[in-house]
């Protein structure tokens, strides 16, 4: 390594290591604190949020006016319960005492009253959305859907003693509520609430309920949540957010991102060692941290309508399935507590990324699209249909505006098509959509060659031919091979007829009478065609192809040719050889075999089956003895089914016949 290499390499790991920080960091910045805004409400205005909740208990003036606390919190008061003692050993002695059927049965019997007082029994026929307790001098509310009236416990208990044959019909109701609505008690505990008032101070008790959703905020309910807010300055990053909160965040993200920079280390070295590639990965992340904060700050929009789908979409049309469901894992890891909806959408989200992975194949191919976008949304729909069935207690009515944001998520998800050129541009990738234009014979550089270097063009096809079918048996892209194959020889058309395909007959080499020149027009046309790639602003993978398709190799025949002429001379043999580099992908060395073997096959004169394939083979051993094939990925075994396919194609080309043995008894 040199000292320029060494200093570019430390230049692009610092690079590379504050685009990771940057992203951590930008990710904190998006931590769920007060993500709904506490601190900027305002009179009149309806709570739509969650419940807000003392995180500690707190001590906050008040204005000492007991007749306004209690016109403000009459109608709580109304709904106070307590909690009264009940034993059901007690019930039972007195069941034992009316009717000696409970003797014969006690034990079944204790066994159904200590499973009913599990419940809590209220004493009332119909109970309310919501009830409130006192909780160390603080009213916390209670959803209603705790509670069974008294009617339905005793009707309850009714039946299961009827099932062990007992029938106590007729008889008082034995039932004792084990939570009173007490008139008697709301009184007076409204009363004494009010009166602590008149201090000018009160204690917020930790888990009190500050704001309730759905709840008007009058102005006692603006001061006390705007007091209790500004008693949580100390230690505070972000709005909401403590030092040692903020801290277990930074350490996730950090997790989470570090894993990631980890994958693409050992798993995609060169993604990882490009700038561009990093930042690509790290993008996605970042992005949905901020999609998700916006949609959390506005309060009405929900974050199941974010398509995070987007993310395997756009990641999978550039590179390998496992890289677009790894990020997209990452991505879901980071949202899930950014989100704070917990592993439901942990793991619908994830199941999505799946599906989508398995069947997003041809986005330049609307109707595959759309109906792949369909299939998603049914995952969407199914598994969290699936989720509301296993939580048999929450009713699937209740959850149907999620199943309306899983429709926009869907609509959104549309949005990965336009989002791939502009992916494309900003990183400077090459998408399936950009090599099909590409591939284009309307496009100005092939219809340049099309008129300047018609055989140049034809052979281009007939290699893209071989490529893609050798390119398809292996399982690497097919797209891109045979898009670079069109563009491989561009640089032949400045000097055409200098090519064989292209002249008519007149050998403008032999005119030139001189090796060296020879060689600089052939070899010329690499770097003139990475020339005119460049001023067409040809993707940089294409103009790899253009770079790699020769490697390093040297031009034979004009090489030997100087070495026959003048066998004294002496001359720098690397006049005549390719600048290289050698391929470094399994799609570059397959462009260079149907190059070398169409171009070299040419020159068979009606070849028999085995004379093709020994030919073929012939050329394979000669890339394998230069060494063409170090630099890339390319196995033994797929080359083997590279070779096997080329063969089979140019079978096809050359229309080659199976001879027949003749019949050496009827020769003799």
């Amino acid at each position: 390594m040199t000292l320029e290499t060494a200093k570019s390499s430390d230049w692009r790991s610092y690079v590379r290591i504050f685009l990771i920080l940057l992203s951590i960091f930008t990710i904190s910045l998006l931590l769920p604190g007060d993500r709904n805004r506490v601190g900027k409400v305002a009179v009149g205005d309806t709570w739509n949020h969650e419940d807000v909740i003392a995180k500690k208990d707190t001590k906050i003036k008040v204005d000492p006016n007991p007749e306004k606390y209690k016109s403000e919190n009459r109608d709580k008061f109304n709904l106070l319960i307590r909690s009264e003692q009940v034993d059901p050993s007690d019930i039972l002695n007195k069941l034992l005492d009316q009717n000696t059927q409970f003797s014969q049965r006690e034990s079944d019997v204790a066994t159904i009253l200590t499973k009913l007082y599990s419940n809590k029994i209220i004493n009332t026929n119909q109970t309310n959305a919501e009830y409130y307790k006192l909780d160390q001098g603080a009213l916390q509310k209670i959803s209603g859907s705790e509670f069974i009236t008294e009617d339905k416990a005793y009707v309850s208990f009714k039946e299961q003693l009827q099932n062990i044959g007992i029938d106590i019909s007729g008889q008082n109701n034995p039932v004792k509520p084990n939570w009173v609505l007490d008139p008697q008690y709301q009184k007076e505990k409204l009363e004494s609430m009010a009166s602590s008032q008149s201090s000018g101070e009160r204690t917020i008790k930790k888990g009190e309920i500050l704001l309730n959703k759905n709840e008007v905020i009058t102005a006692a309910k603006k001061e006390t949540v705007d007091q209790y807010l500004a008693s949580e300055v100390s230690l505070r990053l972000l709005p909401g957010i403590g030092l040692f909160q903020y801290l277990g965040y930074l350490v996730l993200t950090g997790l989470i991102i570090a894993v990631l920079i980890l994958y693409l280390r050992f798993n995609f070295p060169k993604l990882f060692n490009s700038i561009s590639g990093t930042a690509f990965v790290l993008f996605w992340p970042v992005l949905f941290g901020f999609v998700i904060w916006v949609v959390k700050s506005t309060g009405t929009l929900s974050p199941y309508m974010i398509p995070f789908c987007i993310v395997p979409i756009v990641v999978k049309n550039f590179f390998s399935d496992e890289l677009a469901l790894f990020v997209h894992i990452v991505v879901v890891l980071i949202a899930s507590y950014l989100t704070g909806l917990g592993y439901e959408f942990t793991f619908i989200q994830i199941l999505a990324g799946i599906v989508t992975v398995l069947i997003f194949s041809e986005t330049r191919k609307w109707d595959r699209f759309f109906i792949s976008v369909g299939i998603v949304l049914a995952t969407y729909a199914i598994g969290f249909l699936g989720i509301n069935l296993i939580q048999a207690e929450q009713e699937v009515v209740s959850d149907l505006p999620i199943f309306a944001w899983l429709l926009v998520n869907g609509l959104l998800l549309l949005l990965a098509y336009p989002f791939i050129p502009l992916i494309e541009k900003l990183f400077g990738f090459t998408s399936s959509i950009t090599l099909v234009e590409l591939a284009d014979m309307n496009n100005p550089l092939l219809k340049e060659m099309a008129t300047k270097a018609p055989g140049t063009l034809q052979h281009s096809l007939q290699v893209g031919n071989l490529a893609e079918a050798a390119t398809d048996a292996i399982g690497a892209n097919s797209l891109l091979v045979r898009t670079a194959a069109l563009y491989h020889d561009i640089g032949k058309i400045k000097q055409s007829k200098y090519f064989i395909e292209n002249n008519s007959g007149n050998n403008l080499h032999a005119e030139l009478n001189d090796n060296f020149e020879s060689a600089r027009i052939i070899i010329g046309h690499v770097t003139e065609g990475i020339k005119m790639a460049k001023s067409a602003k040809l993707p940089k993978e294409i103009i790899d192809f253009i770079e790699t398709h020769h490697g390093d190799t040297r031009v034979e025949y004009f090489f030997r040719n100087q070495k026959n002429q003048d066998p004294d001379r002496e001359f720098d043999e690397s006049i005549f050889r390719y600048p290289g580099p050698k391929p470094k992908t399994k799609e570059q060395a397959i462009l260079m075999l149907a190059d070398s073997i169409e171009a070299a096959c040419k020159s068979l004169k009606n070849p028999d089956q085995d004379e093709l394939d020994n030919f073929v083979d012939k050329i394979v051993d000669h890339k394998i003895e230069l060494d063409q094939f170090s630099d890339c990925n390319l196995s033994f075994k797929e080359l083997k089914k590279v070779v096997e396919v080329i063969k089979r194609m140019l079978h096809s080309v050359y229309h080659v016949r199976v001879q027949y043995p003749e019949d050496k008894q009827a020769s003799s």
